[in-house]
């Protein structure tokens, strides 16, 4: 585990977390140990150059789809309409409508 030399913890309202501030030459030197406690452990730093706060390094978390494309309710909901049985000719017919 990486024991950070001269690390303040910082309470931040923005973010709600304790946030360790590391000098740019520190995060340099031990850049894949930060790497990966970012990863995976979740944890966030503060970069700071010349005593002042330059770049936040925090984990990048994606948001899961809830809802299949194929299940959405809007897939299909036009699967009856006789006039869209052939969507590209139904656009084309809608294109050449309205260019007149």
């Amino acid at each position: 585990m990486l024991t950070v030399g001269t690390v303040d913890k910082v309470a931040t309202l923005q973010y709600s977390k304790l946030m360790a501030i590391v000098t740019a030459k520190h995060f340099r030197d031990n850049f894949s140990q930060i790497l990966d406690q970012v990863a995976f452990g979740r944890k966030q730093y503060i970069v700071s150059k010349f005593g002042r706060k330059q770049v936040i390094i925090s984990p990048f978390i994606e948001k899961k789809q809830k809802l299949p494309m194929s299940k959405h309710p809007a897939c299909g909901m036009w699967k009856d309409r006789k006039d869209m049985k052939d969507p590209v000719n139904w656009v084309r017919d809608m294109r050449i409508a309205a260019s007149k």
